[in-house]
């Protein structure tokens, strides 16, 4: 079993090398997790890490059912890990899991129209110099339907 001292060694070093490259704070955070993570599960020195543990460490994530963007952050830790510790990365050739797209949901322009109704606020509450217009609506044959635009008119001010 290593011990924790070199458990520590290695993350510092690595927080020190992420620091270097500037990655953000939850960068670091979330790679430092999915480092100590993995050293406690290979459970030998880095030098002594080769791709088939790596590799064996990625199929228990499979087979915990973890996303394919789990899997991605957890390899992105991995090769940081290596290469900001013992400066070579057999986890080079290892692909990253595909992730799948997602297809946006697109709202019709009756749905951006009453989501824009529920918003517009009322006259009253609206400076005394503006009036609230809404432009550029689609009707929902259209093919894209366009976003309506709230816009402020100048009154002409009374001048007495």
């Amino acid at each position: 079993m290593i011990r924790q001292s070199y458990v520590e060694k290695c993350l510092c070093r690595m927080r020190r090398w992420m620091a270097l490259r500037g990655l953000a704070p939850n960068s670091v955070s979330t790679y430092t997790q999915c480092a100590r993570q993995f050293l406690v599960h290979v459970d030998r020195p880095l030098a002594a890490v080769r791709r088939t543990h790596i590799e064996g460490y990625l199929h228990t994530l499979v087979d915990k059912a973890r996303s394919p963007g789990t899997r991605n952050v957890q390899l992105g830790a991995i090769r940081c890990l290596l290469l900001s510790t013992v400066r070579r990365d057999p986890s080079a050739t290892i692909p990253r899991a595909k992730v799948p797209r997602v297809v946006p949901q697109i709202l019709s322009g009756t749905e951006v129209l009453r989501l824009l109704a529920a918003t517009i606020s009322h006259p009253s509450t609206a400076p005394s110099s503006c009036s609230p217009t809404v432009r550029g609506c689609a009707s929902e044959k259209s093919r894209h339907s366009s976003l309506a635009m709230r816009t402020w008119k100048r009154r002409p001010s009374i001048s007495t």
